[in-house]
């Protein structure tokens, strides 16, 4: 499953993980793949080490909205209260697309990174089974920034979240993470998956803020040569660091028009 944070073997007993992964491993030799990607949140294969540095955050969502402001550090509730105080409005639905496509792309490029094309969110949104929904944060009718919410049973996942960078001073973030709160809690869900993070790093303790639980994500990335399967421990950085610089630098207007073929071809 491209662009997904979990995509792995899907099973309840070990026995049937490893007899999935010989049939995978030969199907894929035979076949002439030469690399499958593992996102496992559970049971890595355990014959292959895993590859370290992601982690998810995860809010068990409690039965009120009282409840999960209480849960939240007083840093994420004033910040909330700034963002409510300078104009910030929630809004709902893929009617906001166009506004949320322009900030997702601006942050994109901030970020080195190229965008997904618009008929993918499109598509997801027409599909049912997926859950989609859109929330997007606006000032004075214009979109500042906006979060993709996947359904998976009884919880969401924050799939994508994107703002520019003048709506970050005024906590366009903060209210966008409460108002995905505020959402769960209210349809009665269990669990909300506010995404992956670099293990340690600014995003996984600002998602603490909320009330999130990290966990570690086992990630296994395994390569096939003459001498077999072996699993990758470090993703190549360098590689990632050169394209991030060349792609910062190239017009917006280029790197949006760019980036839905190049996403296709690195994610």
């Amino acid at each position: 499953m491209p662009y997904l944070n979990t995509g792995g073997i899907l099973v309840d007993s070990t026995a049937i993980r490893d007899a999935l992964w010989q049939e995978i491993s030969v199907w894929a030799a035979e076949n002439g793949v030469s690399s499958i990607e593992l996102r496992n949140r559970h049971d890595p294969l355990p014959d292959f080490s895993i590859r370290t540095g992601r982690s998810a955050s995860i809010i068990p969502l409690p039965d009120s909205e009282q409840q999960a402001w209480d849960n939240m550090k007083s840093t994420a509730r004033n910040r909330i209260r700034k963002a409510e105080n300078a104009g910030l409005q929630i809004q709902h639905g893929f009617e906001h697309f166009e506004g949320f496509w322009r900030a997702y792309a601006e942050n994109m490029k901030l970020l080195g990174a190229p965008v997904l094309a618009r008929k993918w969110f499109l598509n997801m949104a027409d599909t049912p089974a997926m859950g989609a929904h859109l929330i997007t944060v606006a000032q004075h009718g214009k979109i500042l920034g906006g979060m993709v919410l996947l359904r998976f049973k009884d919880g969401e996942e924050n799939g994508w979240t994107a703002s520019t960078v003048a709506a970050r001073a005024l906590y366009c973030n903060d209210l966008l993470y409460h108002a995905a709160i505020q959402r769960g809690v209210s349809q009665g869900l269990k669990w909300l998956d506010l995404g992956r993070s670099q293990s340690g790093g600014g995003h996984e303790r600002f998602k603490e803020k909320f009330g999130a639980e990290t966990i570690a994500l086992p990630y296994q990335e395994l390569h096939y040569s003459d001498s077999g399967w072996k699993a990758a421990t470090e993703e190549p950085e360098r590689l990632y660091r050169a394209f991030n610089a060349v792609w910062t630098r190239i017009p917006l207007a280029l790197s949006t028009r760019l980036g839905s073929y190049v996403s296709r071809q690195i994610y």
